[in-house]
């Protein structure tokens, strides 16, 4: 919008890669801002959204969204990050820091899984080699950091084995001395990549 908020919207587009082009399909069933979409078993999920806790599936196939079970209650209000791993969908972050919920498609419920210790402010959760890797912005609770402005440590999540365990001390990324802009994740080739407005990192699980 104008004043730089986003602005629920309903509306869902299509790339074509075989054609370069983009085409709309079935519009949402509720409006949303800040959602997480997912692709999963050849299916999307919108899940969430800012004050919303609700949760879309499409059907490619019928063009078609249906409601599956929501998120809990008092879960995620708003700015939640999600991943899918081993065929389940997992979200943390939003309101509750250190929460981790997972959603078994085949169930159609979700469940509550082993908290993370971190009460840091997440900036995003990617999934890798059965694990699911959080990166939080170290001191964005107030707390006093020996990296200082910038830091992000990175814990992970072993999605069989329901344990967490940290991965990395609190780094800096290149190109953040004094601030780090917003960062989205993707696992790609074995490595994780962080990517900003600043730039480019890469982080390499041990």
């Amino acid at each position: 919008g104008p004043d730089g908020r986003a602005r629920p919207s309903d509306q869902v587009f299509c790339y074509n890669p075989a054609t370069d082009s983009w085409s709309s399909v079935r519009p949402l069933r509720q409006a949303r801002s800040q959602l997480r979409l997912l692709a999963l078993d050849g299916h999307l999920y919108a899940v969430g959204g800012e004050c919303l806790l609700s949760v879309e599936r499409y059907d490619p196939r019928a063009d078609r969204w249906a409601p599956v079970a929501p998120l809990p209650r008092g879960a995620f209000a708003v700015a939640h990050e999600a991943t899918t791993c081993h065929g389940e969908i997992y979200v943390s972050g939003g309101s509750l820091f250190y929460r981790l919920l997972k959603y078994d498609p085949r169930r159609d419920e979700w469940q509550e899984c082993p908290c993370s210790s971190s009460r840091e402010r997440s900036a995003d959760m990617v999934a890798l080699d059965g694990f699911i890797y959080r990166f939080d912005l170290s001191g964005s609770r107030g707390e006093a950091q020996a990296t200082g402005p910038g830091g992000v440590s990175v814990s992970r999540y072993h999605c069989l084995a329901k344990q967490w365990s940290p991965c990395a001390a609190p780094l800096r990324p290149p190109g953040a001395p004094t601030g780090l802009q917003p960062f989205r994740c993707a696992a790609l080739d074995g490595a994780i990549y962080c990517v900003s407005r600043a730039g480019t990192w890469r982080f390499q699980p041990a």
